[in-house]
């Protein structure tokens, strides 16, 4: 049986007896990644000539953006298994999400369920999408930003801001 979760928190002394997350994940290829390892990145992002583009997979994506923003602030909480991302982060950023969450948890950070409160997604271009979201915990609220490009009939996180 869970205990039940608490509306009105304090910071001082939350429902888990400790404190809680103060994430700030910044993340970006172009700023964080040297000019080879871009340019390599750029090349694993870029469409296969073989293969046609296609139809993406993902049929409402504006439920899965926020779902998936959602997502990573319970990866980094703790609450959700990291492994959980890995398809849906370039390679860097899921390393980055991945150290980010070891040190989250090494300080014993506050296990947050949490849930999207509001959310903006931008279309950039086909290829391109950029959101903000934010996500409500029960101890605070988090701002998700993310850049997601077109990969494969799929998305991919490229860039990331997390406050």
């Amino acid at each position: 049986m869970t205990p039940p979760i608490r509306t009105t928190p304090s910071l001082a002394n939350n429902a888990h007896g400790k404190e809680p997350i103060r994430i700030n994940l910044h993340w970006d290829i172009d700023r964080d990644l040297s000019e080879k390892a871009r340019a390599t990145i750029r090349q694993w992002l870029a469409p296969d000539p073989c293969r046609p583009v296609g139809e993406c997979e993902i049929q409402n994506f504006n439920l899965w953006a926020i779902g998936l923003a959602r997502g990573l602030i319970e990866v980094l909480c703790g609450t959700r298994p990291v492994e959980q991302m890995t398809r849906w982060l370039i390679p860097p950023l899921y390393a980055a999400v991945c150290a980010a969450r070891t040190e989250n948890i090494a300080r014993g950070v506050a296990r947050e369920v949490c849930r999207p409160a509001s959310w903006r997604i931008c279309l950039i271009s086909p290829q391109v999408v950029e959101m903000c979201v934010n996500v409500s915990g029960p101890v605070q609220r988090h701002v998700v930003g993310l850049r997601l490009e077109a990969f494969r009939r799929r998305w991919i996180v490229t860039a990331i801001d997390l406050v």
